[in-house]
């Protein structure tokens, strides 16, 4: 009856050990897998973004200041119908014709006049200026002055110049405003515009209307 116990003794004990084991290998592992597991990497420092500056605005953008067209102002410019002056083929006399033209100011208005002039033939009529390029036009209370290139096949003989001449007086003195105007060539107060006429300088309203 001893030996029996004394195997059942003997198994327990063995049993006992194995378990014994076995809970230290389950420790192991878990301590092993425990200290092996990477950590979490941290996260990157953003470097903090300056925010991106705010365009200046153009300088009078907006304003409405300082804004100018052309050789003035910013304004409408007034449209005005005037009388200029041609020829006929045999140049014997002035022919009336009217036109239009746009100007800013009262210099403005003479310039296109006496472009207006210069321009081309007209209804069978001859322009008289046709070429004549205009360097400049200036209107100082009252006094204009126009300075002007004439190029060789813009010249004329005697009639045709005195008819030329009659031409630029009349269309610049139709403006109440102008009292007297000095004609130029290349800047110079010539004697005569053509080689033909004497030319006053200035011509003045009232010694013009004196002879009309």
């Amino acid at each position: 009856m001893k030996q029996p116990r004394t195997k059942l003794a003997a198994l327990l004990a063995v049993a006992a050990v194995t378990l014994a084991l076995a809970g230290c290998g389950a420790k192991e592992s878990l301590d092993s897998g425990a200290g092996g597991a990477s950590p979490s990497p941290s996260p990157a420092a953003v470097a903090p973004t300056s925010p991106s500056p705010s365009p200046s605005p153009q300088a009078g953008e907006g304003s409405g200041e300082g804004t100018t067209v052309g050789n003035g102002s910013q304004k409408d410019k007034t449209k005005l119908e005037i009388i200029i002056y041609q020829t006929d083929s045999e140049l014997t006399a002035l022919k009336e014709l009217k036109t239009e033209i746009s100007f800013a100011n009262e210099e403005d208005k003479l310039r296109a006049a006496l472009e207006a002039l210069a321009g081309g033939d007209r209804e069978g009529n001859q322009s008289l200026w046709q070429g004549v390029t205009l360097n400049s036009v200036k209107v100082l209370d009252g006094a204009a002055t126009a300075d002007m290139t004439i190029p060789d096949e813009s010249r004329l003989g005697g009639p045709g110049e005195q008819l030329a001449l009659e031409a630029m007086v009349k269309t610049a003195f139709q403006f109440k405003e102008i009292q007297s105007l000095d004609l130029l060539v290349d800047g110079k107060a010539v004697d005569s515009l053509m080689g033909h006429v004497e030319l006053d300088h200035p011509i003045l309203r009232s010694a013009y209307e004196a002879t009309k």
